[in-house]
């Protein structure tokens, strides 16, 4: 998803009596990164984009949750947000490995299916 800060219709924003709203799903783990140290983060990103930013206590589940006045504000903030929710997860350590037997009949046709509804639906 490439934005860069500009409208992008692929964020879900609803209008609302006090004007806009936009929640985002992140891991409690990652709040701390978007609040920043003394809840600098936070702050700038609030007074850059005329939003107020709604994050959840630490330890506590839940959605980020952003609103404006107006539909820029909102997505210019969500789009910030989702930036520094995808770098830190990229930092975060490998925890699993996973491995699957490509050889089973199974497997072999669950990828045909998948990749013929892949390009069905994607190719021009």
């Amino acid at each position: 998803m490439e934005c860069a800060d500009e409208p992008c219709d692929a964020y879900e924003v609803e209008q609302t009596p006090q004007g806009f709203r936009s929640t985002v799903k992140a891991p409690s783990l990652l709040y701390k990164h978007i609040v920043g140290k003394r809840g600098d983060t936070r702050k700038k990103i609030e007074m850059e984009t005329k939003t107020s930013i709604s994050i959840p206590k630490p330890g506590q589940d839940g959605e980020i949750v952003i609103t404006g006045q107006h539909r820029n504000g909102v997505i210019s903030a969500r789009t910030r947000i989702d930036v520094l929710l995808d770098t830190f997860r990229r930092k975060q350590p490998f925890t699993h490995f996973l491995a699957f037997f490509l050889n089973e009949v199974e497997v072999q046709e669950g990828f045909l299916r998948f990749q013929e509804e892949v390009l069905a639906k994607c190719s021009m």
